[in-house]
């Protein structure tokens, strides 16, 4: 578990940073980091999870379903961060 804290640490303070600066620009409205990262993480995570499963329904298309939910989980996030 040291192990993870220690590379995840230095990543979070950068996005931290990058997140303070842009918002202070004007850019971005702020969200905390760790909010940021778990969604990115549960918006991803989950496609993997869930392809084996949607597999089965009709005609699937794992590389087209891949390449859709790319540029939505984009959007999404995008959709979090505007002012």
């Amino acid at each position: 578990m040291n192990i993870i804290k220690e590379k995840a640490t230095p990543v979070f303070k950068s996005l931290k940073r990058e997140i303070d600066m842009e918002v202070s620009k004007g850019t971005i409205r702020y969200i905390d980091p760790q909010d940021l990262l778990l969604t990115m993480l549960c918006l991803n995570g989950f496609i993997f999870i869930s392809a084996p499963a949607l597999s089965g329904i009709g005609n699937f298309d794992i590389k087209q379903f891949l390449e859709h939910r790319k540029q939505l989980n984009v959007e999404i996030i995008l959709n979090q961060l505007k002012v």
